[in-house]
């Protein structure tokens, strides 16, 4: 929704919604192989059950660092870990904070 406002806005260029559609079909086809990769055993329908979790934000840590170090030098790819895991560490912090209240 929001990238749809940012085109109507005229703060997005239009086509940029088919690069946004090409790098998660690029990303999701990265996450299968090295899913693959690693579990060498698993059926077809398991790597599918398994990309269905990754596509509702359940991507484990190991999924998300090794496209970072794909995708990136090392140097970017551990600046983007690091700012990642602060997130990560401050949305956990913030769910301990309210179960306390």
């Amino acid at each position: 929704m929001s990238l749809f406002a940012k085109i109507l806005k005229n703060e997005c260029d239009e086509e940029f919604r088919f690069i946004q559609a090409h790098v998660k079909s690029t990303l999701m086809d990265m996450v299968k192989a090295m899913m693959k990769d690693k579990y060498p055993l698993k059926s077809e329908g398991e790597i599918t059950k398994m990309l269905e979790k990754v596509k509702e934000n359940n991507i484990e840590d190991w999924m998300w660092q090794k496209i970072l170090e794909k995708m990136y030098e090392e140097r970017d790819a551990q600046e983007l870990q690091d700012r990642i895991r602060k997130v990560i560490d401050d949305r956990q912090q913030f769910a301990t904070n309210m179960k306390q209240e």
